[in-house]
């Protein structure tokens, strides 16, 4: 069969191309559109349906079953069945692969499309004027700002061709083996996020650090050399800062100390993407108990991040962090609970989109030094000395508050105890809540697992051998000082939830908080 579609001369591409959304999809010429949509309509000539008797050639029954339509409607057309295609492919992709991951979906980018059809409209004048406007209220901020001892915020930091070359490396780096993707946990919860690792893999599930993805096996690229200079300007910057607040008194290595990266980790967070309250402390304990910093560049949209001493929302302070701001956090800042509570939509510079095609949302680089080499003196928790020679006494107070019952938990009990938790179905490597559920993404209890609504009960026999353990533990506190109150120092408690886990093995030990 043959066709032809008379699209009229006052409809070419070259006159739509101010009427075009940069989004759409591109359209290098006319005849690609026609390609995409002709099959489409041989089809319809394919049908049934009957032409009425005064048509005599094909090019009227097209006509007749598919009126003449604009180059707009066709690429309207064009852009949905690719929309259709894509969400398929993507919900496809989704349904299978490892737990915690998007394995077989496509790489994500985080630039939007930049070939020859694509048309970017002209901003408007109200565009315009809001970004002269935001451009001279930052010329009345501080440029640096000390948050708390060892949190310095530098505004407007990087430079605008910075910028669009960082993004330029996120998204070389992103597209390729190791790049982006969609964390989760083994449970199937997913992150409102998509994460990169540079350096080392960060596995949200385990909470440690490795050399490959757990899911694809694949190795994180290595730190660009350019972002690692970066980071130590922006350090050097805030030394000078400190120095000069300090009137040359102060050390500004005792408290925000000097790092090089060696890991970072590349989050790109959507128009309504969110990070739940949390601590960076996954690294090794040389580099924590440095108080080595860790250093975020943020870019693209805004972000309302949330910081504080504990994990509570309401008592959090909160701060904007805008495209170029850099924040750096260490020394007694170092363990600090933070989050990203929103992203502001269309808050990100013009040129983020002009030059470097960013999609809508906001692109965090969080830079840490994973292990330190040299020495670290650190000023220990005061604790009195233990009352026993060795480590084999049956108790042993190890600090205030802090005792420990040696083979406290009987033959019978412990198996007793095995069985309990066979039957209540802890496995390998699985984490089981009794009495609430400890919700790991979102740092929160609950009172039934969000995947099945179970909702199991501490055993009472579980409840009896606590018991007895505190009551063992205050007797031992009386003997040993004799005029101790060992309700004080230990009060007693009655456990309404428990934790129970199954490792076989544990090759990472990390430091943590039960603060929940």
């Amino acid at each position: 069969k043959v066709m032809s579609i008379d699209m009229g001369p006052e409809r070419s591409l070259e006159s739509q191309k101010e009427g075009l959304c940069s989004s759409s999809p591109s359209v290098s010429s006319t005849e690609s559109t026609l390609q995409m949509v002709i099959p489409g309509l041989l089809k319809s000539l394919d049908s049934p349906v009957q032409p009425p008797k005064s048509l005599d050639s094909p090019l009227q029954t097209v006509k007749q079953v598919q009126p003449r339509k604009s180059l707009d409607s066709l690429v309207q057309m064009v852009g949905s069945m690719q929309l259709s295609k894509s969400t398929e492919s993507k919900s496809a992709s989704s349904g299978s692969g490892a737990a915690g991951s998007d394995l077989g979906a496509a790489p994500f980018d985080i630039c939007m499309g930049n070939s020859k059809g694509t048309v970017i409209l002209k901003h408007g004048l109200l565009e315009i004027n809001r970004e002269k406007r935001r451009a001279k209220e930052l010329s009345d901020i501080a440029p640096v700002q000390h948050l708390r001892p060892g949190m310095v915020l530098l505004k407007n930091f990087l430079k605008p061709d910075d910028q669009v070359k960082i993004i330029k490396h996120c998204r070389d780096l992103g597209v390729g083996p190791g790049g982006f993707y969609q964390p989760g946990y083994r449970e199937g919860a997913k992150l409102s996020l998509r994460m990169m690792c540079l350096g080392k893999n960060w596995d949200p599930d385990s909470g440690s650090y490795g050399d490959i993805r757990r899911f694809d096996a694949a190795q994180p690229p290595k730190i660009p050399e350019e972002l690692t200079k970066y980071v130590k300007d922006a350090i050097a910057a805030s030394h000078e800062f400190l120095k000069q607040r300090g009137k040359g008194a102060t050390n500004p290595d005792a408290e925000l100390p000097v790092m090089s990266p060696d890991i970072c980790i590349v989050n790109f967070y959507t128009t309504s993407g969110k990070l739940g309250f949390h601590q960076d402390n996954n690294e090794q304990r040389s580099s924590l108990a440095r108080g080595l910093p860790v250093v975020s560049f943020s870019l693209g949209d805004t972000a309302e991040f949330l910081y504080g001493d504990v994990r509570d929302d309401d008592k959090a302070s909160k701060i904007k962090l805008e495209s170029g701001d850099v924040l750096i956090f260490g020394g007694q800042s170092r363990h600090i609970f933070h989050g990203v509570s929103s992203i502001a939509p269309k808050s990100a510079p013009l040129w983020v989109t002009d030059k470097a095609n960013l999609r809508p949302g906001r692109l965090n680089l969080t830079f840490r030094q994973y292990n330190y080499k040299g020495s670290v003196n650190v000023t220990p928790a005061p604790f009195d000395t233990c009352v026993c020679d060795n480590n084999t006494a049956p108790l042993q107070h190890l600090r205030p508050g802090m005792v420990l019952l040696k083979k406290f938990l009987k033959a019978n009990d412990q198996v007793e105890i095995f069985k309990l938790c066979h039957n209540l179905g802890v496995n390998a490597r699985e984490c089981l809540c009794l009495g609430k559920k400890c919700n790991q993404y979102s740092n929160s209890y609950g009172d039934m697992r969000p995947f099945d609504g179970a909702q199991p009960d501490i055993p009472e026999i579980f409840k009896k051998l606590v018991e007895d353990a505190i009551e063992a533990s205050h007797e031992f506190l009386e003997q040993r000082r004799g005029t101790s109150n060992a309700l004080v120092e230990l009060p007693p408690m009655s456990p309404d939830m428990c934790t129970v886990r199954f490792d076989t093995i544990i090759p990472t030990i990390v430091l943590r908080q039960d603060t929940d």
